[in-house]
């Protein structure tokens, strides 16, 4: 994204878990923004309480993990474990958010690589699908029943 650009940042990773969405009907970015900070909200909820026991905080559309590690030699308190990225087109919101699991050599120095194994990568995924599937109908009934006049 352009933050990114300006800041000289790139993206890498040498095995990352990819979750896509499109929610139509959301035209506006703000709206579309919103639900990526939720939904990203969500996936670090999970990730934190079930996979990493550690602190993780949603810094706008980054996760960052507070558990000291190193990467590149460098050794920090805190990483950002996700790539995330919201666009409005054609009537719908598109939204990619990408979770390390091994960020490796290539990647930046403040790149968090979660390790999880494949069994814990199944169960995650598993985990955020159902999350997502039950935001989604939780807004969908609360939206159906609002009578307006």
């Amino acid at each position: 994204d352009q933050e990114d650009a300006l800041s000289g940042d790139f993206i890498y990773s040498d095995d990352m878990i990819h979750f896509l969405y499109e929610i139509p009907l959301l035209t506006e970015s703000f709206g579309a923004i919103a639900y990526q900070r939720l939904f990203n909200t969500n996936i670090a909820n999970i990730l934190s309480s079930k996979y990493l026991h550690a602190a993780i905080e949603v810094d706008g559309d980054d996760l960052m993990v507070h558990k000291e590690f190193t990467q590149g030699g460098v050794t920090q308190n805190k990483g950002k474990c996700s790539v995330s990225i919201v666009h409005v087109k054609n009537g719908a919101a598109l939204g990619h958010t990408g979770i390390n699991v091994t960020a490796g050599k290539k990647a930046p120095a403040f790149a968090y690589s979660t390790q999880l194994v494949d069994a814990q990568c199944s169960a995650f995924m598993a985990d955020v699908i159902n999350s997502f599937y039950q935001i989604n109908d939780d807004i969908f009934v609360s939206g159906a029943k609002i009578i307006s006049r």
